[in-house]
């Protein structure tokens, strides 16, 4: 997803884009769809995962979400009282009930569930993936969907406003440069959903947020009086705020709030040596991949500024011994800020569900283009995001 704004990189800022997605791509009954079909009109629909493993995985999104931004979204509850409702009193189990779209699990658990329920109910690093390909993969402008307002509502269907609704959601998958659309069948599922082009499968609706949510809550720690900077981007905490300029500019700034041991990741892209640390760059030293910068003291401002080197190259992307797609890639630094397709214009692809080729929208062809990102490459000062307390809950990698 591109953003005509220059900001600095707060993983808060997408997370909040969600909201409409998360609050509006559900029924009256506030159940999630599973499907968004590419057709015409644009159509959602429900399918059996939806009462159980969507809803679950959409559930701990919104709490990671909360905790994330301080918002609390009307729906939580919803999809809490939906996710308590289905338990067996007997047995404690999930089970999904029956509904005009899928058979209930007639007494009988399906263990997936049992996980996601499980994970949701508890829950109530990589620079160049997270600035890259995950926030890309969250919807903006999908227009492309064309919505049909004029039909009613199913228990099953919706028509209504796909385009809007699916605003903040994520690509269940993505080709490097587009949305990717397939007609391809999922092993489940009556003949309605059958022969249409899928774009979207909603299970992966909780998970953008769930990326999201680790990227965030390891982008900067501090243990044991010493502030580890994992990744060049915003992060709050009680001890120091920090931001990160790419792709506008290299440069990170930490204001600590407490004297403590400082270190930073050195970006794959530089050296040691050209990353500059004010004040007192001489009590910098290099340990491993990071800029050891010694004890600093509360109220310090330290900036680090270091070169954005701006190339080409070439790639190809394919399983080996299967057919390969190739493209053009612009970098400025580890930031992707244009992706060009190389032809790729083919017309199906092999579809290990189907065991056949099928009919899919790749290279210039597909919905949804990605990295539109060329007002990244101008030399600018990102205006500060807006940026939301850790206060260290939901620590999944530090459980006592």
């Amino acid at each position: 997803m591109t953003n005509d704004s220059k900001q600095t990189l707060a993983l808060e800022t997408y997370v909040k884009r969600s909201f409409n997605y998360y609050t509006n791509m559900v029924d009256a009954s506030g159940v999630p769809y599973f499907n968004i079909f590419w057709i015409d009109p644009a159509e959602a629909a429900h399918d059996w995962p939806d009462s159980g493993d969507v809803t679950a995985r959409q559930l701990q999104a919104v709490i990671m979400a909360r905790r994330m931004t301080g918002v609390e979204l009307p729906i939580e509850k919803v999809w809490h009282q939906n996710i308590l409702s289905c338990f067996d009193p007997q047995t404690g189990l999930i089970i999904r009930p029956h509904t005009p779209y899928a058979d209930g699990d007639e007494n009988v658990s399906f263990i997936g569930d049992q996980a996601l329920t499980l994970y949701a109910l508890v829950t109530a690093y990589l620079d160049r993936t997270v600035r890259n390909h995950l926030t890309e993969s969250q919807v903006g402008d999908a227009s492309w969907l064309r919505s049909d307002a004029s039909k009613s509502d199913t228990e099953q269907f919706t028509w209504r406003d796909i385009d809007k609704r699916m605003a903040g959601g994520y690509a269940g998958w993505s080709s490097p440069n587009h949305i990717l659309a397939a007609c391809e069948t999922l092993p489940w599922g009556g003949p309605e959903l059958r022969e249409k082009i899928r774009a979207f499968q909603n299970c992966c609706g909780g998970s953008g947020t769930h990326a999201f949510f680790i990227a965030w809550k390891n982008a900067a720690r501090y243990d044991n009086g010493c502030l580890a900077v994992n990744l060049h981007l915003d992060k709050l905490l009680p001890q120091a705020e920090i931001r990160g300029y790419q792709p506008y500019r290299g440069l990170l700034t930490i204001q600590l709030k407490a004297s403590c041991n400082v270190k930073v990741r050195i970006p794959e892209f530089v050296k040691a040596e050209e990353m500059k640390v004010e004040p007192n760059m001489a009590s910098a030293k290099t340990w491993g991949n990071f800029l050891d910068l010694d004890h600093r003291q509360a109220g310090e401002m330290i900036r680090i500024t270091y070169p954005l080197p701006v190339y080409q190259e070439e790639i190809s992307v394919g399983n080996p011994g299967f057919r390969q797609y190739h493209y053009r890639v612009t970098w400025k630094g580890d930031t992707v800020v244009k992706m060009e397709p190389l032809g790729n214009d083919y017309e199906t692809g092999y579809s290990d569900f189907d065991k056949k080729d099928v009919a899919c929208f790749y290279g210039r062809t597909g919905p949804g283009e990605l990295y539109q990102r060329e007002l990244m490459l101008a030399d600018a000062m990102a205006e500060l995001s807006d940026i939301h307390l850790d206060d260290g809950t939901l620590d999944f990698w530090y459980i006592q």
